[in-house]
């Protein structure tokens, strides 16, 4: 009897090593698991950071093209609003030259060199052929004044009859 409890002693104690490397093999298993878990986690997160960074540098490439263009359309917009003046004044006075004849031109320059501001005067000085087309437009508007007033009633008024006293 003493024998076989020793030996069921011997068998229990064989059977708690084997089910202790066998949890010790388990332990080992799924640390290692975890590390290559955590290997893999660190990889992806270095990706995903990788390909946010290039993301990000197409965004700012992008972004300075944008502004590039914009700074494009302005100045292509301000050339445009020049070239606008400079037809509406040879519009108004087709005889004459932009620049000079009493025209003046101002120019306000920015710290890169474009063109802030551009202001075209006139001195205000009239050329004779300008005092011409004046009076010849004046002179048309009275003649039609004075068709207008000649229309004779035949009939005298008061006013009429005392201017001839």
């Amino acid at each position: 009897e003493k024998l076989k409890q020793q030996r069921l002693a011997e068998e229990l104690e064989w059977e708690r090593q084997e089910i202790q490397r066998f949890r010790e093999q388990e332990q080992l298993l799924v640390q290692k698991e975890l590390e290559e878990l955590q290997s893999m986690k660190q990889q992806i997160l270095a990706q995903q950071e990788e390909e946010r960074q290039a993301h990000l540098m197409m965004q700012k490439e992008t972004y300075a093209q944008q502004q590039q263009q914009l700074e494009q359309i302005q100045k292509l917009q301000e050339q445009l609003r020049l070239q606008l003046e400079e037809q509406k004044f040879r519009q108004m006075y087709p005889d004459r030259d932009m620049l000079g004849h009493g025209v003046q031109e101002a120019v306000v320059l920015g710290p890169d060199g474009t063109v802030l501001s551009r202001k075209i005067t006139d001195s205000g000085c009239q050329t004779d052929e300008e005092d011409e087309a004046v009076n010849k437009a004046y002179t048309a508007g009275r003649k039609k004044r004075s068709a207008k007033k000649s229309v004779d009633s035949c009939v005298q008024t008061d006013d009429e009859d005392q201017e001839e006293w």
